[in-house]
Parts: C-alpha cells; structure tokens; sequence
C-alpha cells in the first residue's frame, strides 16, 4: 500500500525503445502539485521490436523446424476468420495485427528467457483461445502478453507464465475480456491495467507473482494494479500467494467492480482501493492477507485509501492481518467522502484492528457531511473484549458497544462459534489454525549432512546448505544443540549457501535458516528436522564383515584400533536408518581401491591409495532427503602393489 502519491510518469512509462512495431500508448500519468493530484492520459507513440519472429540460429530453428511457423499462419489467415494453431512450442514472438480469431489449445509461445515479446495484440477484436506464453523477458509495463491502444481483446482458457516483468498487459482501449485463464509466477505482477474502460476478468487465477520479492510492492507488485481506468470488474476470480496486493485499483480507477472472488495469502491487502472514486465490492471471500505489512491501519482484507464512494458489503473477512480498513490521508485529493461499510462478515484471531476508519490529516473523515458510515456488519474475535484497538473512529475503541455509537458503525452484532463455522464453510474459508502466517515464505529449506574431513576425537564433520534464491539479500542460520537456545552462525558472505560444523556424537542438532529479501522483506524461518549423531566404531555389532579381516592398533585412529582386510572381495556391510552416512578410513601407501554399494546399487570406486599416511578420513559419504532403512557394502577389490582397505568407523545421522 502506497502513502505517498503515484509514481512519477518516468515510472509508468511505455516499454523501452525498439525497433520494428509501430505502436501508440495512452499512460495516466499523475501530476502532483500542491493543491490536487490529477489524473490525465498522454498518448505515447514510439517504435517497438517484434524480436525472433523468424527462425534465429541455433536451437530455435531447429526447433521451429519441427512445428510451423505461428506468424506465418497468423500472416495467412483472412480478416475476420478463425485460425486455428497446431500445438507445438513456438521459440519465437507473435503480433496480431488483424481482426482474427485464434484457437491455441495446446500451443505454447516461449520466450526463452531472452525474448522482450511473447504475444502482441495490435488490432481490435481479437479472441486468442488456449495459448501458453511462457518466459519472456520483457521491460518496464509490458507484458508476455500485452495489447496497445486496442479494443474488445478477449483472451481465455490462457496460461501466462514465469516471465517478467507482468504475465498480461492492457494499455488502452475498451471491452477487453480475459476469462477463465492462469497467470502465474511472474516477476512483478500477474496483471497490469491502465486507462482503459469496460474491461472485465472472469474466472481467472492470479497466483504466485512477485515470487522472488524482486519488485518494490509499495510501489506495484502482486496480484496486479490497475490505473485510471474506468468500470473495471474482476468477478469469481481466485487471487492468491502474490507478493503485494491481490488486486489493486490506484489513481485515477472510476467505477471499479469486485465480486465473488476468492483472495487468499496475499502480501498486502487482499483488495486496496487507493485515489480512487466509486467501487462496488460485495461477495467476496478473503482471507489470510496482509501479514507482511504489520502497520498502522494497512494489511486489510479490504482498504479503501483516501477514495470517495465505495461500498464494501456482504464479504466474509477471515484471518487477515486487519479486517477491513477505510483509511483517509493527505493525497492531494479531494475529502474522502461517502464510503459504506456494511453487512459484512468479518473475523479475526488477534482481535487488533478488526474494522475501522482511519484519518492521519485533520479529521475530514469522520464528518457527518462527508457521509462516511457503516452499518450492519457481524464479527466474530477468538479473544473477549475488551481488546485495545479492536475497532477504530477517532481512534481506539475496545468494545463493540462504543464502536456502534459512531457513524462508523450501527447496529453490528458478535456471530456464534456455530454461526461463525457456518459462515466459513458457505464463503469456502478453511478455519483457523492458530498461528497467523507473519513474515514471508522462506522460499528454500536447509539441509543438514555428514561431509568429507577428517573425523574429530568426538565429532563428525558436518554441513548445513540450501538452495540458492534470486534477489536473496541475505541469509541468515542458526543452529540449536539438543534443547538449548539457538546460535547464530557467521556466514563466509551475506548470501554464502553453506556452512560447515563440527558435529558432537550423542548430541541432537537442528538448523534454521530466514532470508532478507529484495524490498527488505523477512522471511519465516525454514527448520531442518532434528538429527541425532551417531558413530559406530570398527568393533561395533552393526558391522557385518565377510571375508579375511584383522583387528590391529593404529596411530590416530578414532577409538586407538582399525579392521583392515587384504583379502579380495571382502566386504564390511552396516545397515543403519538415517539421512546421512560416512565411512572413515585412514589412507596411505599401502592402501588401495574399494567399491561402495548402496542399498544394492553400486555408487562409488574409493581409492584410499596416497604417498603419506593419513588417519580419520571421511573417505565416502552419502545422504538422503528423508531418513529411512539403507545398507552400505564396502568391498576390497586387493589393489596390486597395495591391496589394503581399512575400516575405523561409521557415523550417520538419523
């Protein structure tokens, strides 16, 4: 949620300049003066690429060589007809430049992670039907899917995907219809919307975008943003897990349509309505948003910012971070008139902030004249009142009673635990499990494993690791011994992806690993499970050993003595149940090749042949995802000229 006006037009400029595509775009720029921030379009025209709309060399014309050419096919058809295209993966960019309908199913348009175009819509009534895009790296507010300055584009049974930095963008224009599509995991936004009318997106899902937190959500990131626009409707769409906003109306959007959706697991606020005039928002179902933007009145299932004429009724509010906000700040807008809150359903664990009207600048709010009121609504809270800041007008207000006694509020009742449990299962909401989702997802779990070394008087040499995440900041890991509090562990560098430990037999460990993300946010942390040391000396009953073995004393061996055979195929099996296996054995001139079987299956040739004796080396280490049953055979293949093998010891974590 922005607290400061919109981006200068610098920021809401049209894609970067190229060559190729002649094409005209309106962008609302925002002017901010003293006195009153206005809303205005500015037609840009400029030239941009259609890039790797033939074959290019290498890769893409072999694999064009297999499927037709999608613009070619394009290019061919009549005016007005419908072209249907054979399913097949396109490595190369498209434009529709005519009045056309195009059947997909099946069909996939990839980027490659290089093309700046995946599909260009630039003629009016176009339906494209069933397409993929996939991987396009394009700039600034285009989209793998965009159209400029067009009319009635209808896209349906779509997938946008994985590419950056916005899956599908409407820049002008009138009655576009997307229905029915996915746009998922792209890198700022799933949906980007400006100046334009009588648009509607049905039964869409808009999931998983901003994935990495690559983009600055105060600014726009998320589920997506529309802008000075008018009668804009997102109905029965399922907006979820996006880093920012689920859907977002901001500067300028008149008449804006939200229903029936289903918007969970957002970042910020699940709806925001901001500098803007007139909504209609009824029949949703929101829940779990916003817990990764704890302040003041923001993080809302739904807020309504320094907007005039919205009229928020009849949504089922669950387990947000706020319930529903109407906030009132200076803006550089007219006073913040005529919102209605009203026969909602709203609910919360933490009781902090459930409903309320916020105003940072004067007051302005909560004037009788501006007509700002509610009325109607039903809460259910899991703590008993009174409750610091439950609701909010003019500031705290602990109970519903004194809630009810502003215009903020009339007539609002508490639900039942039944009627409560009744509402949740009619609005699709699963119940509460007890611990609000603070912080953002890790992204990356660690792991923690045994490592070659050399094997310590009482320790086994260890490393915990994780993948690496884009955008990652900074990694943070802890770690716990047994029940004891937990230490952090100094990392080689801010996004270094291992650390080695020294690991005590007898002893349960633990790691924990949060990452500081691209936008300064913190992650949850992400816990290995707890893993036990063990250490099976060469004499220990789970070794099992087959063939001609002796048992001598021998200089820095761990426990003093090591068994070592000469024999041919002799072997040392040990069956164990753990996650993480070692095999220690000193190496030296006389010594020479084994192989390792794991489980039945041959890993490894080991070769613990070397000019100068060595004790306690962790010669063969092996882990597993999960801790479960494994059994390692050692077998001596009696090198000639040193044909020894030894056995120290075995140690594993289970």
């Amino acid at each position: 949620m922005s607290r400061h006006p919109a981006p200068a037009p610098a920021n809401l400029r049209a894609p970067g300049s190229h060559r190729g595509i002649r094409r005209s775009l309106t962008i609302a720029v925002i002017a901010v003066t003293t006195g009153a921030i206005g809303v205005g379009l500015v037609p840009l025209s400029r030239s941009v690429p259609l890039v790797g709309s033939l074959p290019l060399p290498g890769r893409d014309a072999v694999a064009l060589a297999a499927c037709p050419n999608m613009q070619t096919l394009i290019n061919n058809a009549p005016t007005g007809s419908t072209v249907t295209i054979p399913p097949c993966t396109y490595h190369q960019s498209v434009k529709i430049a005519k009045r056309l309908t195009v059947n997909a199913t099946g069909a996939v348009i990839d980027g490659d992670n290089r093309r700046s175009v995946g599909l260009l819509i630039a003629a009016s009534d176009v339906t494209v039907d069933g397409i993929t895009v996939q991987d396009v790296r394009a700039s600034d507010h285009d989209g793998a899917i965009y159209t400029n300055g067009v009319s009635r584009f209808t896209l349906k049974n779509a997938t946008v995907r994985s590419s950056t930095p916005i899956c599908l963008s409407l820049n002008g224009g009138t009655g576009h219809k997307i229905l029915d599509s996915r746009l998922t995991r792209c890198g700022r936004e799933g949906f980007f919307i400006n100046a334009v009318s009588d648009t509607i997106l049905a039964r869409n899902t808009i999931d998983h975008n901003n994935p990495y937190f690559a983009f600055n959500w105060n600014v726009e990131a998320g589920g997506g943003k529309a802008m000075a626009s008018r009668r804009i409707t997102f109905d029965a769409n399922t907006v979820s897990y996006n880093h920012g906003p689920g859907i977002w109306f901001d500067s300028g959007v008149v008449d804006a349509t939200a229903t029936n959706n289903k918007i969970h697991h957002n970042g910020l606020a699940g709806i925001s309505f901001e500098i803007s005039t007139r909504a209609e928002f009824s029949g949703n179902s929101i829940w779990e948003n916003g817990w990764e933007q704890n302040n003041w009145a923001f993080g809302a299932g739904i807020t309504i910012s320094s907007s005039d004429e919205a009229n928020v009724h009849d949504n089922t509010i669950a387990w947000n971070n706020r319930g529903i906000s109407v906030i009132s700040q200076n803006r550089h807008s007219p006073p913040h008139q005529n919102n209605v809150v009203h026969d909602n359903v709203v609910m919360s664990s933490t009781g902090d902030k459930v409903s309320g009207w916020y105003d940072d600048h004067g007051g302005s709010l909560f004037l009788s004249a501006n007509g700002n009121r509610g009325y109607g609504d039903r809460f259910w809270v899991a703590r008993p009142e009174p409750t610091s800041c439950r609701f909010e007008w003019k500031g705290c207000r602990t109970t519903l009673s004194s809630y009810n006694a502003t215009l903020g509020e009339e007539g609002a009742t508490y639900l039942s635990t039944s009627t409560r449990d009744s509402a949740l299962a009619a609005a699709g909401i699963p119940p509460d499990d007890g611990t609000p989702p603070i912080g953002a997802p890790p992204l990356t779990v660690p792991r923690l494993a045994l490592v070659t070394g050399v094997l310590g008087s009482s320790t086994l040499p260890g490393r915990g690791s994780w993948a690496g995440v884009p955008h990652a900041r900074r990694y943070e890991l802890q770690v716990q011994r047994d029940s004891g509090s937990w230490q952090a562990l100094r990392l080689s560098s801010s996004t270094a992806r291992s650390r080695g430990l020294s690991l005590a037999v007898g002893h349960r460990y633990r790691l924990r690993l949060r990452i500081l993300y691209g936008g300064g946010i913190l992650s949850r942390w992400a816990y290995t499970p707890r893993s036990l040391v063990y250490r099976t000396q060469e004499t220990g009953s789970s070794i099992h050993y087959a063939g001609s073995w002796h048992r001598i004393r021998s200089d820095g061996a761990s426990g003093g003595y090591v068994r070592y055979t000469t024999a041919p195929n002799a072997t040392a099996t040990f069956a164990f149940n753990g996650r993480s296996f070692i095999w220690v054995s000193p190496k030296g001139p006389t010594r020479g090749y084994a192989r390792v079987y794991v489980d039945g299956t041959y890993r490894a040739l080991v070769n613990l042949h070397t000019s100068s004796f060595s004790a306690r080396r962790v010669v063969y280490r092996a882990s597993w995802a999960k801790a479960g049953l494994h059994v390692v055979l050692i077998k001596n293949l009696a090198t000639s000229g040193h044909p020894r093998i030894d056995v120290d010891a075995v140690g594993y974590l289970n």
